[in-house]
């Protein structure tokens, strides 16, 4: 069973009539031409602080420090708000960084995340807190 507020959407009507086999290879097909995942390695930082602005601060001066040390295969997006942006008086956001081949990534991450280390701090007395998650 399937529910749905969209049931005339173009994935849910080719899952119907083509069967899994059918939408699973549309999928890819659509992830290989957008280069997304399993077709290129992404990773997250996501940070939160109680400030909204010297959160976005810190990722937009974290994009920019990527900016810098990366190539052109290396792609970072944002800053973007979390989906959940505030939760227990702390807002949250993060920066989506791309690529095609996970060496690259992992590359780029081991020069870059040293340099977020040395960022100033948006809350004044500790760094915002931080983690980064890759795919």
């Amino acid at each position: 069973m399937i529910q749905t507020a969209f049931p005339e959407h173009p994935l849910l009507t080719r899952l119907i009539a083509e069967g899994y086999e059918g939408f699973a290879a549309s999928a890819l097909a659509e992830r290989r031409e957008a280069a997304w995942p399993p077709y290129s390695r992404l990773a997250l930082l996501r940070a939160e602080a109680k400030d909204s602005t010297g959160l976005d601060a810190f990722l937009r001066a974290a994009a920019t420090l990527g900016a810098a040390l990366a190539d052109a295969s290396v792609k970072i997006l944002g800053p973007a708000t979390a989906l959940m942006a505030r939760r227990a008086d702390h807002f949250r956001a993060h920066l989506l960084i791309e690529t095609a081949a996970r060496s690259t990534l992992q590359r780029f991450l081991a020069r870059w995340l040293p340099q977020i280390e040395t960022l100033p701090d948006p809350r004044a007395c500790a760094g915002p807190s931080t983690s980064i998650r890759s795919k």
